[in-house]
């Protein structure tokens, strides 16, 4: 029996490496993206190549009719559709001194209204299918607070908060809705590579997360029959680490 994952921001750094992971687990993989086009082709073209089935799909997640009208498509193209992974999100800088109103619209936006729409509008169109579930990507942030990334913060701990929500709305559905919280496994913004090496290990293990480590964990959730209502940390220990800023400005000496 064939069974679609939907993964959105699924053609660059972990969401390409989701939709490899999940190809070669003989699912279709619907990649979403907003403005990478070509990225998302080449990454089709190369699971179909290797063996694999994927698909894109292009949708705006700023904008509500755009949400709606891609998981209409999504549902069109592949019935089979049982799978929504939410890992798309914007990292746009402010702080709680000066919070920026464009940034914190963006924000909301595309980090917590967004995949609470899609998940809505997948529950809604996926009635008759069975073993539905829904994974939301998060961040450490949520548990080890900073006044750095203000916006994105509040927006994940948002969707947070949403998806235990939804987890106890949706099981009427035979829905699951589950979270991954990773820690800093990629380098962001304009870090050097030298600067992600140091701030990654600023953990209580020492070491930098794993972006296969955030995958086998979103694998893990996808496929289990019990989990819903949780979030799952990837992080080496990082919320366990508390400063008073993001790690990417202390190795900077800011």
């Amino acid at each position: 029996m064939s069974k679609s994952v939907l993964i959105t921001g699924g053609a660059k750094r972990v969401g390409r490496l989701t939709a490899q992971r999940f190809s070669r687990e003989g699912w279709h993989v619907i990649i979403h993206y907003n403005r990478s086009k070509a990225e998302a082709a080449l990454l089709a073209d190369n699971i179909i190549a290797g063996g694999g089935s994927a698909s894109t799909i292009q949708f705006d997640l700023k904008e509500r009719a755009s949400v709606l009208a891609g998981a209409a498509q999504a549902y069109k193209e592949r019935p089979d559709w049982v799978l929504l992974i939410n890992n798309a999100s914007v990292f746009e800088y402010d702080n709680a001194d000066e919070p920026d109103v464009d940034v914190w619209d963006e924000s909301l936006a595309v980090n917590c209204l967004s995949p609470v729409l899609l998940a809505a509008e997948f529950v809604r169109l996926t009635q008759s299918a069975q073993e539905r579930c829904v994974i939301n990507l998060l961040d450490q942030k949520i548990e080890n607070l900073n006044p750095d990334y203000f916006s994105y913060t509040i927006a994940k701990s948002g969707l947070d908060t949403a998806s235990k929500m939804m987890a106890m709305a949706y099981a009427r559905h035979g829905v699951r809705v589950c979270n991954v919280a990773p820690g800093l496994a990629l380098p962001s913004g304009d870090q050097t590579q030298e600067e992600f090496e140091q701030s990654s290990k600023m953990n209580l293990l020492g070491h930098t997360t794993e972006v296969d480590e955030i995958i086998d964990g979103i694998y893990f959730l996808a496929t289990s029959s019990v989990s819903t209502g949780q979030t799952l940390f990837v992080d080496s220990g990082q919320r366990l680490t508390p400063h008073e800023r993001d790690v990417m400005f202390l190795v900077r000496g800011e």
